[in-house]
């Protein structure tokens, strides 16, 4: 009697244990995947905004776009308005000019020299001439100097 008492409450604690252990298990599968669940879901938001901040730069990128496309419009069209106004301007002032029979006094670079002084040109010549002089004497004065100093020896 024993013997059968223990067997089967040894029966009934296995049957308990493997009761339990089937429960727990359950218990953890459920959990599982309930925390697979949530981060599928945080990871299928975090993609969304992501996707959202994508869609939202590029919106705003487009709406630069548009922007510098628009004031590079306006920059050609005043650029162009300004040269139409030079372009303008110039030709009624040369249309003033010679209207109103405006003239010129040309002006010459040539030799106008006279007199006790003589030309330009002669002048020009007599400077040049006295620069080589003083050239020739200096290296003269300058070779002279050396030979004094360091004679020559035989």
């Amino acid at each position: 009697m024993k013997k059968k008492f223990i067997i089967v409450t040894t029966i009934s604690v296995l049957f308990l244990i493997l009761l339990s252990s089937y429960s727990l298990a359950n218990n953890m599968i459920n959990d599982m995947g309930n925390q697979i669940q949530d981060s599928a879901s945080k990871v299928g938001n975090t993609i969304e905004n992501a996707g959202d901040a994508i869609k939202e730069g590029t919106e705003n990128a487009g709406e630069a776009a548009g922007n510098v496309m628009e004031g590079t419009s306006n920059m050609v069209n005043s650029t162009m308005e300004g040269a139409e106004n030079v372009g303008n301007t110039t030709m009624n002032t040369v249309t003033n000019m010679t209207d109103t029979g405006y003239n010129t006094t040309r002006t010459t670079a040539d030799d106008t020299a006279s007199g006790i002084m003589g030309s330009t040109n002669t002048w020009m010549w007599i400077m040049l001439a006295i620069v080589a002089v003083v050239i020739i004497a200096l290296v003269w004065y300058y070779a002279a100097q050396i030979n004094n100093d360091h004679p020559t020896r035989h």
